[in-house]
């Protein structure tokens, strides 16, 4: 049912993006054609062609986009390149102006690029050989005064938080950790370690910008949850990230 609902919101803003985007391109070239035919007077009937040529591709774009979205598969658009690079912070205004809550929709975008990802995996398993987990400094206790973001080594395993989870999963599934303070350090450690697969745990903004800045690597968004508000003392069920670990890595015996 969830993902029914994300697609009807993605595809609802999809529609409206890509038409209002379609129709101003029309437009605009319209626009001008028409300017030039006081130079070339034949200019003026082929704008109207032109504008009638370019709304019908608009919509068969529309249409195979539609499609791919909702197969889950690039086809003959790369529709999650389209999606989440060219479309999404349109797609997220215009869906604020008519009443779209922001976060619904980026929810739905994360699981649109996760469904993505995931099938890529499904044929490249035996390639994933370097996982990276990203966590954000809000999942430790604050009151905690051993900071994980220079070493989650420093962390004590007392279990308040879900560190020592990840901690005990790393003795089983063999991957990289780190807790970050933003989308710098998050950008720094991705390009240090090289990884394979990417598993970020952030809030939908930060997810969304992050899957935006390594478009091209494959990343697996996984909402954390915010039971004390936003940004602080986070937390994320680890049986979520551990249910990815099966798919693309073996445990360790």
């Amino acid at each position: 049912m969830a993902n029914r609902y994300s697609d009807f919101t993605l595809l609802s803003i999809l529609y409206l993006t890509g038409g209002i985007m379609g129709g101003l391109f029309a437009a605009g070239v319209f626009t001008v054609m028409t300017a030039c035919s006081r130079w070339y007077p034949p200019l003026r009937e082929y704008a109207a062609y032109a504008f009638m040529v370019l709304i019908s591709a608009g919509i068969i774009y529309a249409a195979i986009l539609t499609v791919s979205v909702l197969l889950r598969r690039e086809g003959v658009i790369p529709a999650r390149k389209v999606v989440i690079k060219y479309m999404t912070k349109f797609a997220d205004s215009l869906g604020r102006r008519i009443g779209f809550d922001s976060n619904k929709l980026a929810r739905s975008f994360i699981l649109l690029s996760n469904d993505y990802v995931e099938k890529t995996l499904e044929k490249n398993r035996g390639n994933i050989k370097r996982v990276l987990i990203l966590l954000p400094h809000c999942i430790q206790l604050a009151s905690c005064v051993f900071k994980l973001t220079t070493s989650v080594n420093n962390c004590r395993k007392c279990g308040k938080c879900v560190i020592s989870s990840f901690l005990a999963m790393s003795e089983r599934f063999a991957f990289d950790m780190f807790v970050s303070t933003g989308g710098t350090m998050a950008r720094l450690a991705v390009k240090e370690k090289q990884p394979d697969l990417i598993l970020a745990v952030a809030c939908e903004k930060d997810l969304m910008s992050g899957i935006k800045d390594t478009l091209g690597l494959p990343v697996i968004g996984i909402l954390n949850e915010q039971p004390n508000g936003p940004c602080y003392n986070t937390t994320v069920d680890p049986l979520a990230v551990e249910e990815v670990l099966k798919k693309v890595k073996r445990v360790k015996t």
